[in-house]
């Protein structure tokens, strides 16, 4: 299990990647609320795909507070951070469904909304596809 610190650190460090991604979307206001539905969405999903692993059980018990506004000012203190929990995670089946958890998240938020008129366009764009790449290395998956 983790301790409240490592709890905490790894909600801050969910926060700034769910941040990240949104970002990276640049979606507008329209795609955001998609964006913020899928991670809703995502988070009920994940109780029944997860309800096994103790460590994902304990961050979804934070549910809404994962959406929380990231506290990462700085890109690069988010990059550094998403390597610490990449490579902090216990390297078993509970950490690497810890580490699935996150980046299936990130994913659902990024194909939640699409470009071209009315978001029926492509899913996820170049920009998104590019930072699943960097956090699925970031993770270790």
């Amino acid at each position: 299990m983790f301790s409240a610190d490592q709890l905490e650190y790894i909600i801050k460090v969910i926060r700034g990647i769910v941040d990240g991604m949104m970002s990276a979307g640049n979606s507008g206001m329209v795609g955001r609320a998609r964006e913020m539905t899928a991670f809703t969405e995502y988070i009920k999903k994940a109780t029944a795909q997860y309800g096994d692993n103790p460590l994902v059980g304990q961050l979804l018990d934070y549910g809404d507070a994962l959406m929380d506004k990231s506290d990462f000012a700085d890109p690069s203190e988010l990059f550094s951070a998403m390597s610490e929990l990449g490579d902090g995670l216990p390297q078993d089946d509970m950490g690497n469904g810890v580490r699935q958890f996150i980046y299936g998240l990130a994913e659902a938020v990024a194909g939640a909304s699409g470009g071209g008129f009315l978001g029926r366009g492509d899913k996820i764009s170049d920009d998104e596809n590019d930072y699943l790449d960097f956090l699925r290395g970031k993770l270790g998956l």
